[in-house]
């Protein structure tokens, strides 16, 4: 393997001159600037002074078009489909999940994502310590209407905060589609100017602090909801493997596209 000069790689910049912090071939690498993943090693200390809204969708990886209309699926049918990933712990599971997401169809337990959206809670923890700058969360979990209700998956969200859901057909759902990427935008676009993601259109949209941890739910209806999956998690994860993406990637069996 041919070696490669590092000095041949743009150095991260500043108005204030170059820092060190190298991005290649899909890895950081670790130097006095960038130390790794701040879950691991912390924040660095301006990351405080900082405003963060940092959020997920419902379905991250769901790409895979369903193999049945879930909403034509009997009590019992829909349990089987459950009861394939966790067995005894079934019903225990379709309770819970009902309670966390309420009106949401059962089987769509199976696409609640671990990958991104536990891990946005640990930074928006993270973040909230340091109590110099607000620290916003948030959860996608609009239903599409494509392949049987579809939930919502990697980058769908997007193009309601960039408010262009006119470019996206699977967007334009009547009396939905407009009334939400209005109240997404303006959001997005309040905080990019004051720090602070606020709407007339939305509940008012608190900051997380110590023990309290506020989404913001953009759906049908939006709503805040104060550590509203804590339960689900804890329970997923008592029952579940761990998830790892860079080994899910790496391996090379992975069917991820982006």
């Amino acid at each position: 393997m041919a070696e490669f000069d590092f000095g041949d790689v743009p150095v991260l910049e500043t108005t204030s001159g170059k820092l060190k912090g190298y991005f290649y071939n899909g890895e950081y690498i670790f130097n006095d600037y960038y130390k790794g993943n701040p879950l691991d090693y912390g924040l660095w200390e301006q990351a405080f002074e900082i405003p963060l809204m940092v959020g997920s969708v419902f379905g991250e990886f769901a790409f895979t078009p369903a193999e049945y209309d879930k909403d034509q699926l009997t009590k019992d049918q829909v349990r089987a489909v459950v009861s394939a990933v966790y067995g005894e712990h079934t019903d225990e599971m379709i309770e819970l999940f009902q309670e966390t997401y309420p009106g949401k169809n059962a089987t769509d337990l199976l696409l609640v994502d671990r990958i991104m959206r536990q891990p946005s809670k640990q930074f928006a923890k993270l973040h909230a310590q340091g109590e110099k700058a607000g620290t916003y969360l948030y959860d996608f979990t609009l239903e599409f209407p494509i392949h049987h209700n579809k939930i919502a998956w990697h980058c769908s969200d997007i193009p309601f905060f960039f408010h262009n859901i006119d470019l996206v057909e699977v967007c334009q759902i009547p009396e939905v589609g407009e009334r939400l990427e209005s109240q997404m935008f303006e959001a997005f676009m309040t905080f990019v100017k004051t720090g602070k993601p606020t709407s007339d259109k939305l509940p008012v949209w608190e900051a997380i602090t110590a023990g309290k941890e506020p989404t913001m739910i953009f759906d049908r209806k939006c709503e805040i909801r104060y550590n509203f999956d804590d339960k689900l998690y804890e329970k997923m994860d008592s029952i579940l493997p761990p998830t790892n993406l860079t080994e899910i990637l790496n391996s090379g069996e992975n069917k991820i596209q982006h």
